[in-house]
């Protein structure tokens, strides 16, 4: 399966997941791609970020929502976020609060 997920680059080559920092944590959210349920949310995420910084989409290949939080956990190992993947339980609860405004994002 291939998931969509919105990406961030900036300075000094960073490059790394966007991950939304709200409530529940910091979140990476993954779309599987062809759906268009995450355009709303990427228009929204890449209008808060500072000039010197760019939002792009990328495209990873995982066979299960688990395999693509190992993925992205091996790549970023420091980096403290839970990947709420399209399909999953988490991701409908987190994506209507998201949808319906109720999602508090912490700046």
């Amino acid at each position: 399966m291939l998931y969509t997920i919105p990406w961030v680059e900036g300075p000094d080559g960073l490059s790394l997941p966007f991950a939304l920092k709200t409530k529940y944590g910091h979140l990476v959210f993954a779309f599987i791609d062809g759906g268009g349920t995450g355009e709303e949310l990427f228009t929204a995420l890449a209008e808060t970020l500072r000039k010197d910084f760019t939002f792009k989409l990328a495209s990873i290949a995982a066979d299960s929502p688990d395999e693509l939080d190992s993925l992205l956990h091996s790549h970023l190992p420091a980096m403290k976020f839970t990947v709420v993947s399209e399909g999953t339980a988490l991701f409908f609860e987190v994506f209507y609060e998201f949808s319906a405004g109720n999602l508090r994002v912490i700046f």
